[in-house]
């Protein structure tokens, strides 16, 4: 049971990471770059990485 709780509470962690990130990222955006776009040329990219 420890261990279930345990990857629980890193997987919760993660996520709140992630949220807080992404806001701080958007935020801190250029006005000039669209948050679509980034994620479209992010998408990408890991596409062409996994490709290769």
């Amino acid at each position: 049971m420890e261990g279930k709780k345990l990857v629980l509470i890193i997987t919760a962690l993660v996520i709140v990471m992630a949220i807080v990130i992404f806001i701080l990222v958007s935020n801190f955006e250029p006005s000039g770059m669209d948050p679509e776009d980034t994620a479209s040329n992010v998408y990408s990219s890991e596409s062409f990485v996994s490709l290769t």
